[in-house]
């Protein structure tokens, strides 16, 4: 209960990921639920220091618009310099958009949204709009009572339900009819349903134990649902409770299995290849980060590229080492398209008719002491 003390938060929030690339795991209008404690900041300039995102290498970056977020400034060990923020478990969001923001930084777009379960909401969170409410409601606390409590004054009932009062024995599940006397129950459509109803009628079955799924809290992957403990590494087993995880035969995967027996060796490093963003070349696959020119070193971004001695090569080493050398301009032909003429290469705007200096298309041509000549 003493996160439910903490401040609330409403407003945008940014969590950094080093060394990873997600945006292929968020797809523009996809909602999910995070169901681990997400630590983010309201003040991004943090996390540009190399214990957090950094300036360099592949980074992911989540602009976030919460409304349910706990400070933790006056708890946080950069309380001086920054404004923490934790976004609690079961906390549900929309992917509103990405920008790929070049130097290998990816942006993500986030917003909480309600989750789609009814009278489901993460633990211990209290908006700032629920916390005015309650204060504003404090002087009649004592003349209320909790939803579901039954209090007898002449026979009178005071259970309230979406605004309604029920009798002590009206209030009952809308399948069975049995009264619900607990002061939990579910719902369906959107009428009051015990749990008992609900778990055989309604709730979603997880895919892995089938057993229902009647607290609200799912993990949704390829269409079926998942209790979170259910929700497994298809190699060792462990309990998957990442929001982003590598896969295996379209199989969820933890990051150190995936790591140590799935993922592809860059050609370059031989480290693991597990963000899925790779560059192939002559049937090896690299790191984007460490493709690069075999005679600068440079990062190559382009996907169209020329080669040297069967390796990258950026254009601009290229077309200074190596291409060939124009014998009319005597600049490089760096896009592999020429014309030879007597052992010499031309551009083929640079071969010409000795005479009118037209360009000569055709394939057969005259010629007068050696030299191309155009029919006319």
């Amino acid at each position: 209960m003493a996160l439910f003390k903490l401040e609330s938060v409403k407003g945008v929030v940014w969590r950094g990921i080093k060394g990873i690339d997600l945006s292929f795991k968020y797809k523009t209008g996809m909602k999910f639920a995070w169901w681990g404690v997400s630590s983010c900041t309201m003040t991004p300039d943090v996390l540009e220091a190399t214990d957090f995102l950094g300036k360099t290498g592949t980074r992911t970056l989540f602009s976030i618009e919460c409304v349910s977020g706990k400070s933790i400034k006056k708890h946080s060990h950069y309380s001086d310099t920054e404004k923490e923020v934790v976004l609690m478990p079961g906390t549900f969001f929309e992917v509103v958009g990405q920008v790929d923001a070049g130097s290998n930084l990816h942006i993500i777009h986030l917003k909480e949204i309600q989750p789609p379960f009814p009278l489901i909401k993460p633990p211990f969170v209290q908006t700032q709009q629920e916390s005015l409410k309650a204060q504003q409601q404090e002087p009649r606390k004592a003349q209320q009572q909790p939803l579901l409590k039954v209090q007898q004054e002449s026979q009178q009932i005071t259970d309230e339900y979406l605004d309604k009062k029920y009798h002590p024995d009206g209030f009952r599940c809308c399948r069975c009819n049995r009264i619900i006397r607990d002061a939990k129950f579910t719902t369906h459509n959107p009428k009051p349903c015990c749990y008992r109803c609900y778990n055989q009628n309604s709730a979603s079955q997880c895919a892995k134990c089938s057993e229902p799924i009647s607290d609200g809290r799912t993990i949704i992957y390829q269409g079926d649902e998942y209790h979170p403990d259910c929700f497994r590494c298809c190699h060792c087993n462990k309990i998957i409770r990442d929001a982003e995880f590598p896969t295996h035969n379209s199989e969820p995967c933890c990051y150190q299995c995936y790591n140590q027996y799935f993922a592809s060796k860059c050609a370059k490093c031989s480290e693991p290849i597990s963000n899925g963003r790779s560059t192939i070349f002559e049937g090896d696959e690299y790191h984007l980060d460490c493709f690069r020119c075999c005679h600068c070193d440079k990062i190559i971004k382009d996907r169209q590229f020329p080669t040297h001695n069967s390796k990258p090569c950026c254009n601009q080493c290229y077309n200074q080492y190596f291409a060939s050398k124009c014998t009319k301009c005597f600049e490089p032909i760096s896009n592999g398209r020429s014309i030879i003429y007597q052992g010499n290469e031309y551009h083929p705007d640079c071969f010409r008719c000795f005479r009118c200096d037209n360009t000569i298309r055709d394939r057969q041509f005259p010629t007068h002491k050696s030299k191309p000549c155009c029919y006319r």
